[in-house]
């Protein structure tokens, strides 16, 4: 399996390098890119892998954008690694035009995610003022980090990765596992695409809404239909 990873920071290159070592071991082949001074963003210098990760040492908007976008229009599969301290997302893994799951869902993207997390979360509204930080200052960010950040990253993305290399990958679809650092708590939940999505969405419309509206004329249909039959004889 060729797998291509994305390294932006010191934490995600020490993370890069340890899954390199496994994901090779198990017979993968790999290739790095640093992310870092606006290198390493050009799509069109990516190879094209079975599974393409990318590693963050903070949220990087224009990093996981550029992927995103890249994997919808390549169809190559992509996950993720992002310490948003103090906590350690893993996921979700995009699989583009893949359906099912535990929520049997269809879809799935990076925007998705964003929308999904603004809906939930609400301490991402706060949390924007420092991602426009960081976009206007590509070198700020959290230094430093322990040994165990690295193991407990590479662990849960060589998982993905054995995962892609059994032909297990839609197991790992929309999954997202969170990490706390500091108190050692994990999380996992699935991503629901978001109905609609202009990256993934489906044509067809929400099903929610769509088979009652159609479910509801019918009826209406039939009463209309129906004489008044009130005060005749029977």
């Amino acid at each position: 399996m060729k797998v291509h990873l994305l390294a932006a920071g010191d934490v995600a290159v020490a993370v890069a390098e340890r899954l390199t070592t496994v994901l090779r071991a198990a017979g993968d082949v790999t290739v790095t890119d640093r992310v870092a001074d606006g290198r390493g963003l050009d799509p069109a210098l990516w190879p094209h892998p079975d599974l393409r990760v990318v590693v963050a040492w903070r949220e990087s908007a224009e990093l996981v954008e550029a992927v995103d976008r890249s994997s919808a229009e390549t169809g190559v599969p992509t996950t993720q690694a992002v310490l948003v301290h103090p906590r350690l997302r893993v996921g979700p893994t995009i699989v583009p035009r893949a359906s099912g799951g535990p929520s049997n869902t269809i879809g799935g993207c990076q925007r998705c995610l964003d929308r999904r997390q603004r809906q939930h979360d609400g301490g991402i509204i706060r949390a924007e003022a420092l991602w426009r930080h960081y976009a206007a200052e590509p070198a700020a960010g959290p230094v430093g980090y322990l040994p165990h950040h690295v193991s407990i990253a590479s662990v849960l993305l060589a998982g993905v990765a054995a995962a892609a290399r059994e032909g297990r990958l839609l197991e790992e679809r929309n999954v997202v596992r969170t990490v706390h650092l500091l108190n050692g708590t994990t999380h996992r939940t699935e991503l629901i695409p978001v109905h609609g999505c202009d990256r993934c969405g489906v044509t067809r419309p929400d099903a929610s809404w769509s088979a009652l509206s159609t479910e509801l004329a019918a009826v209406g249909a039939t009463l209309t239909a129906v004489p008044d039959r009130s005060g005749t004889d029977v």
